[in-house]
């Protein structure tokens, strides 16, 4: 056999099992989308439990299909169940991309979340860090400003009762 064909030969090795992967990738993406649209029209018909399970079921098959955190976490926090709202904001942050801009986005959402849900410390500790690493989202900025108030409104006083400014 000629080093050509050597060659030809090796690469073939290296790449079909590549190929196969991204494949088989792809398959997984495509099943969790459908999974998606199905959820997206129990949704719109007000079927929220059943988009849940889908959502759920989705990223079992897929787990880096990071637009379905956010979404998710949207749709337990419309049904009160904050654990798991917070476990989707938990992997949304987790699995961000390594850029400034998604980070501070996921810091951002979660942050609000924890705002709205005046878990104080935690939502300035997030917003912190989302106003760090994008510093031009001025988003961030104006929700820790505000988290700042409410945490100096919300402060006990030394006496125990609560201060209003």
């Amino acid at each position: 056999m000629d080093s050509r064909k050597k060659i030809l030969l090796g690469l073939s090795l290296v790449a079909l099992p590549l190929c196969s992967s991204a494949a088989l990738e792809c398959y997984r993406y495509n099943q969790a989308n459908q999974l998606r649209e199905a959820g997206h029209n129990d949704e719109s018909q007000g079927r929220i439990l059943e988009c849940i399970a889908k959502y759920e079921q989705a990223i079992k098959i897929y787990p880096y299909f990071l637009d379905l955190y956010p979404e998710l976490a949207e749709l337990y926090d419309s049904t009160n169940d904050l654990k798991n709202s917070e476990r989707c904001w938990n992997e949304a942050v987790a699995k961000a991309p390594a850029d400034a801009r998604s980070q501070s986005l996921m810091y951002r959402m979660r942050g609000t979340f924890y705002f709205h849900h005046e878990m104080l410390a935690l939502a300035e500790s997030d917003l912190t860090q989302a106003s760090c690493l994008d510093p031009s989202d001025p988003l961030a900025e104006q929700l820790l400003t505000k988290c700042r108030e409410k945490k100096q409104t919300t402060a006990p006083s030394p006496s125990g009762s609560k201060t209003s400014r």
